[in-house]
């Protein structure tokens, strides 16, 4: 007995020093001067927290303090603005947020009030504007609204209101503009539309009806121009809302993405679009909301505008414009990868045959290789070159429209660099130079049509050293004021 005494005392005393409390200092950085965290804690094989908490920001102000016990926060927990004024007070109960909470503007004023019940949100939830007006009531259920939510604009107007059910959208939805006027109204279920959902112009007319065939569960689109004619008709996909849960940041819009989709991202199948005229415009077949397949968009006159074949959910497709001439004159070609330029690329003069403009693109989608315009006679303009990073580089070059050269030029990285030339239509000198970093550098000469040396001007990063007297726009030499004598 005697000995299992003494063991038992030995024992205790090992692990009252293995687990004693200690102030432990975190630094933001090795100088030790500005403290991050401070905090009691037991230390043994691993660190406990236990006892008081305190945060600080890098100047030194208090960020954010509570209490720890056994590991676990265990107390009022409270975060600091920089500028001292509170930002959020909450409760903790064993590591678990418990009671009511608040969040404040850096000006002091509330932000929003709550509850939690177990680490969720949950009963009434008010958010309000920095100027102090209500912004928005609901009531959660485990961290999701339940029943009513209502958004007002500061003014005190109605902004959204939302039935919620089971965490989502069920029932009425309706949202309106700042002047009262209803910009959208609807019924949803589940968080699908159901029956017709509605939206509006600020002037009361209508912008586009969805209804809905709750037994197919497709429905008919059309959206409508201010004045009132048809501008789209198509088939109506519906598709669930993607509610998050909420995780109370200053000002948290629980009415954000509740209204379904509408516009083309609503659309599955055959599309037409229409001018206001009541001509059509454009013919496109959708999937989920993306192009697919071949579309084509017409001038008002009637004639092709542009023909679409995509791929890849509408990412990758091949576009061929036309000119609004007869016979369907080629205005471009071009090509998309993955929503980026892709391969070759062509422009044509209105004749449809001769190229204005030609260059190709890179996987990357940034130009790359040689890139060539022309001049209408079918002989070159310009003549570049162009790095797998979309910068022109080596000579550029570029061509009166008799053909002889204009201009002569070397690039590195886009930067103009090396030597740079310019010539006259005839042929003769005009400008000869260097350049460095894409300033002109070192000796410019500049010569005249005859071939005559007009003058000479030395640069230094890009500025003349020696450039001659300055005039006035009068073409008279400027005389700087001489400053008045001081009597």
């Amino acid at each position: 007995m005697t000995y299992r005494l003494i063991f038992g005392l030995l024992l205790s005393t090992f692990v009252a020093q293995a687990q004693r409390s200690q102030r432990i200092t975190v630094y933001f950085d090795s100088t030790k001067i500005h403290p991050h965290e401070i905090y009691q804690a037991l230390v043994s094989q691993d660190t406990v927290l236990n006892g008081p908490y305190k945060r600080f920001y890098p100047n030194g102000r208090l960020e954010a303090q509570t209490r720890y016990t056994d590991g676990k926060r265990d107390s009022l927990y409270v975060e600091f603005h920089a500028n001292r004024a509170r930002r959020l007070e909450a409760t903790y109960v064993a590591g678990t947020r418990q009671g009511p909470f608040k969040t404040y503007y850096p000006d002091g004023k509330v932000a929003q009030v709550g509850t939690f019940v177990d680490d969720e949100p949950a009963g009434p939830l008010t958010t309000y504007y920095p100027t102090g007006e209500v912004k928005l009531q609901t009531t959660l259920t485990k961290g999701q609204p339940n029943g009513a939510v209502r958004e007002l604009y500061a003014s005190g107007r109605p902004a959204a209101e939302v039935m919620y059910a089971n965490g989502q959208p069920n029932g009425a939805v309706k949202f309106y503009y700042p002047s009262g006027q209803v910009q959208s109204e609807g019924t949803l279920r589940n968080g699908l539309l159901a029956s017709s959902y509605k939206t509006y112009y600020e002037t009361g007319q209508l912008e586009s009806e969805t209804v809905m065939n709750e037994q197919t569960g497709k429905g008919s689109y059309r959206s409508y121009y201010p004045a009132g004619q048809l501008q789209t008709e198509g088939t109506y996909a519906p598709a669930a809302l993607r509610e998050r849960a909420v995780k109370n940041p200053l000002g948290d819009d629980l009415t954000k993405r509740v209204a379904p989709r509408t516009g083309t991202a609503a659309l599955d199948g055959p599309a037409t679009s229409y001018y206001e005229s009541g001509k059509v415009k454009g013919k496109t077949t959708y999937r989920l909301g993306v192009p697919t397949g071949h579309g084509l968009s017409y001038y008002e006159s009637g004639l092709p505008k542009e023909d679409i074949d995509y791929a890849s959910q509408g990412r990758d497709r091949k576009v061929v414009r036309y000119y609004d001439a007869p016979g369907q004159p080629r205005q471009a070609e071009e090509q998309f990868r993955n929503n980026r330029p892709a391969g070759s690329w062509r422009e044509f003069y209105p004749d449809g045959k001769t190229p204005r403009q030609t260059e190709t693109y890179a996987a990357n989608g940034k130009l790359t290789g040689e890139r060539l315009t022309y001049f209408d006679s079918g002989k070159v303009q310009t003549r570049q070159q162009f790095d797998l990073n979309g910068l022109q580089t080596g000579v550029g070059q570029e061509y009166f429209a008799n053909g002889q050269p204009f201009k002569e030029a070397n690039y590195l990285k886009g930067l103009l660099t090396g030597s740079f030339r310019e010539f006259h239509e005839n042929g003769r000198p005009a400008v000869a130079g260097q350049y460095k970093n894409g300033k002109q550098s070192g000796e410019w000469t500049y010569y005249n049509a005859s071939g005559g040396t007009e003058r000479q001007v030395t640069y230094r990063d890009g500025k003349p050293e020696n450039a001659g007297p300055r005039l006035k726009l009068n073409g008279k030499p400027f005389v700087p004021k001489a400053s008045p004598k001081r009597k």
